[in-house]
């Protein structure tokens, strides 16, 4: 349940991993999530502006290390 004027945590954004990022595309917002180690898929997610349903959007770097 969504709580009017409270800062909720499930309506943030977290992007993450190689070839994450945020671009615009006409009159789309697009967020892009890291590449799954796995799958080798990656999530895309199109927007017109006033319709992002995230408060926040988070970008984290990849802080592994390999050797």
């Amino acid at each position: 349940m969504t709580l009017r004027g409270k800062n909720n945590h499930y309506d943030i954004k977290v992007l993450s991993g190689y070839g994450c990022g945020v671009s615009i595309s006409g009159q789309k917002l697009i967020l892009k999530n890291g590449i799954d180690v796995f799958t080798k898929k990656q999530e895309t997610e199109k927007f017109i502006p006033v319709t992002v349903p995230y408060s926040r959007i988070v970008i984290c770097g990849n802080d592994e290390i390999i050797s």
